[in-house]
């Protein structure tokens, strides 16, 4: 299930972008249901039914939970990596935001992980190092990730090694998937109480039903 909810909010200028902040920058929240069984590799993406726009000044909330409420267990990691991608070509994207784990238990620091990035290439997101949320080694298991930025500049598009005649990076542009990386191993979390099971039942007999008819239901709303 994937459902995307925009509102609008004041933004300041930022000092650092190129192209001036909207008066009313918009709010976005992206939430999506990720069948864990499929993360396999180290790397997962999947489109998103409904793509979202975001620009400068714009805040976007990626909530991503796993089916039936399940948890995931990560191990062998240095970084862990949320973002979404675009169509829109090679882009410089300054962000800043938070990073979270949620439902989280293992050698993890607590709190969210503040972060400032520079996006470069079709992506938008945060990448996050063990020295970040780590405390110690070991697995960590957790239901779900939470993931706050604000876009607070885009840069110019670099053709040369000089900015004479270069152009500021597309703003702004659609997005239309999400995506997990990391360079460790993602796997099932614990084995559920039996208090979940109900959940559980309820998430399997989603994923049938996506197999046999591979597509998702999604429900979207603008406010």
């Amino acid at each position: 299930m994937i459902g995307l909810f925009k509102t609008t909010a004041f933004a300041a200028v930022s000092a650092i972008a190129l192209s001036a902040v909207p008066a009313n920058a918009a709010s976005i929240v992206v939430n999506h249901v990720l069948n864990p069984a499929n993360i396999g590799l180290s790397i997962f993406q999947e489109n998103l039914t409904t793509p979202f726009t975001a620009g400068v000044g714009d805040t976007i909330t990626f909530n991503l939970s796993f089916t039936g409420g399940q948890s995931v267990t990560l191990t062998g990691d240095t970084t862990l990596w949320l973002l979404s991608l675009t169509n829109s070509g090679s882009a410089k994207l300054n962000t800043t935001g938070t990073f979270e784990f949620l439902s989280a238990s293992g050698p993890l620091n607590s709190g969210p992980i503040a972060f400032t990035q520079q996006n470069s290439f079709i992506h938008v997101g945060s990448s996050i190092n063990d020295f970040q949320y780590r405390s110690g080694a070991g697995p960590i298991t957790f239901s779900g990730i939470k993931q706050v930025l604000t876009i607070t500049g885009t840069e110019l598009i670099d053709t040369d090694d000089d900015d004479v005649g270069d152009t500021p990076s597309v703003d702004p542009r659609e997005y239309y998937s999400i995506a997990l990386y990391t360079d460790g191993r993602v796997g099932p979390g614990a084995v559920p109480e039996p208090a979940t099971w109900a959940l559980m039942i309820g998430g399997f007999g989603a994923i049938g039903g996506t197999m046999r008819y591979r597509r998702r239901k999604t429900s979207v709303s603008f406010a």
